[in-house]
């Protein structure tokens, strides 16, 4: 199919086709109406990833092993604690 054809069936000026076949930004609305003229438009799925397991439902999924991390113990001396050796 040529750019004029694409072009015309599309609805969109033969510059944009160019500039879509070189890689050039165009809008979402004519990048749609492009790939629906190809018969294409089935395949934008295949642009978008699957979305990740967020960090919260990794957490769902493990269960709960989350522990909180333990303070060192200190050996008590019997002595009260002051802010001054004075007192």
């Amino acid at each position: 199919m040529s750019q004029a054809a694409l072009a015309k069936e599309a609805g969109v000026s033969e510059r944009t086709i160019n500039r879509v076949e070189h890689g050039h930004s165009t809008t979402v609305s004519n990048f749609i109406r492009i790939l629906r003229s190809l018969d294409l438009l089935e395949n934008m799925d295949a642009l978008v990833p699957e979305p990740a397991i967020s960090p919260i439902q990794q957490m769902k999924l493990l269960g709960k092993t989350r522990q909180r991390a333990s303070s060192a113990k200190r050996e008590d001396d019997g002595e009260a604690w002051s802010w001054s050796e004075g007192e």
